[in-house]
């Protein structure tokens, strides 16, 4: 008789560092997309960004938004908790405001812009992106995210009067003290996991899709607007 071991969500993330030639565990956004992979509001209950769009058809974010480049990105996780990310050609897939803001601020290059003919607004961009060394990771698997939101699609305030949304009891994936990221680049790097087996994963990405959710410049205050859910295939 065998026994199934149940792995724990951070040993899912960074696979089994025991095997041999263990080098981490790489992760890469799917082009084939599932049911649940939408973009929505950054509301409680993430309701749909467009209601005509209730999922991602495969390739979205190349047929519809004529960014394939999104789907180039690999994300390796490690057991001792450092975290690389490869770009194939030195560009990084994110919201056209966070992007602008960095160009603005001579941090980055927009490189390619998309999404009108399908969202009626060029909502994401690719960037120039040199990923950062020594990068560190941390998984929670259970606490009460709070994020700014814009006012309609608050649940509360935080001192100064910031509105912001809570998600109780998800796990979260962040990157502390880094501009590292997964997935999409944008002003919030911190992801909500919804689920996680061996094989793939799906994450809450939040964007600010708006220059007036920008609420202050010093110190930098940007409120979400929107969310990707989208889920990642393990590449090895």
């Amino acid at each position: 008789m065998s026994l199934a071991v149940s792995l724990t969500p951070y040993a899912l993330l960074t696979g089994d560092h025991t095997a041999e030639g263990y080098d981490g565990k790489t992760w890469k956004l799917t082009m084939s997309h599932t049911v649940n992979d939408k973009l929505v509001n950054s509301d409680a209950g993430f309701s749909l960004l467009a209601p005509k769009i209730p999922s991602l058809p495969p390739g979205a974010f190349d047929v519809y938004v004529g960014l394939k480049e999104a789907y180039n990105d690999e994300f390796t996780f490690y057991f001792d908790g450092s975290y690389k990310h490869n770009t194939s050609d030195g560009t990084s897939f994110g919201g056209i405001v966070y992007a602008m803001s960095l160009q603005k601020m001579g941090l980055a290059q927009i490189t390619k812009v998309g999404g009108k003919a399908a969202l009626g607004a060029d909502l994401f961009a690719l960037t120039t992106y040199t990923p950062v060394e020594n990068a560190t990771f941390v998984l929670n698997e259970n606490e009460n995210f709070t994020i700014p939101t814009i006012p309609k699609f608050a649940t509360g305030t935080q001192p100064p009067g910031i509105p912001v949304v809570t998600y109780p009891g998800v796990m979260t994936l962040d990157f502390p003290g880094s501009d590292a990221f997964i997935g999409i680049r944008d002003f919030h790097r911190k992801v909500i996991v919804q689920e996680i087996t061996s094989s793939s994963m799906r994450l809450v990405m939040f964007m600010t899709l708006s220059p007036d959710a920008i609420i202050s410049q010093n110190p930098l205050i940007a409120l979400s607007t929107s969310a990707a859910i989208l889920t990642f295939e393990a590449v090895n």
